[in-house]
């Protein structure tokens, strides 16, 4: 019937609704470039990062079960991860939430796993902007450097295609430590993490 009216299904386009395309286009053209400038004059690596959290429940969840109990047990894994622009991975999986310690964590674990600088490219979780976070960082400022994309921008971040690769895998059949053997095969490194 639709195709009879000149209609055809469509996907919508994923774009975040508080997106503001000034800032997200300055940090690509203004922004981003100087970051690179800084990483080929300091001889440092980039990395983009990223946290995800993958469970093993669908949308929308039905089943059947004796009467007052869960017909499967809920599992969550978190996971931050980073890649750089040559295509290195870097993983720490996580049960609890993020905290502004975990994140000093992984970036000390990154800083140490890289011989050269680290320009570290985050998006804007209120853990990356912490007093703690600013503190470490003050003491790391030789070996590690943060820098933030434009707000509700995912789509500038390379981690976050690495992430959604991720979550399709696990959701379509393929086994949770698949990632593990994508990175040995790969040859990324692990951070193996609490």
């Amino acid at each position: 019937m639709p195709e009879t009216v000149g209609v055809t299904c469509q996907c919508p386009t994923k774009k975040a609704y508080f997106q503001d395309n000034v800032k997200m286009n300055a940090f690509m053209h203004e922004t981003y470039p100087a970051i690179v400038k800084q990483a080929k004059k300091e001889d440092a690596v980039i990395f983009w990062g990223d946290e995800t959290g993958i469970n093993n429940q669908a949308y929308h969840v039905k089943g059947f079960a004796p009467k007052g109990q869960t017909f499967s047990k809920m599992e969550k894994n978190n996971m931050i991860s980073a890649i750089s622009n040559q295509g290195t991975c870097h993983f720490l999986r996580y049960d609890a939430n993020m905290t502004q310690q975990r994140f000093i964590d992984f970036m000390g674990r990154l800083e140490k796993d890289t011989d050269r600088k680290v320009l570290f490219i985050v998006d804007n979780l209120k853990v990356h902007h912490g007093k703690i976070v600013a503190e470490w960082l003050l003491e790391h400022k030789d070996e590690i450097e943060l820098f933030y994309t434009s707000p509700y921008s995912p789509e500038i971040n390379p981690d976050e295609y690495l992430n959604h690769n991720l979550k399709q895998n696990i959701h379509s059949g393929i086994i949770p430590h698949a990632i593990y053997v994508y990175c040995i095969v790969r040859g990324c490194s692990i951070l193996v993490g609490a």
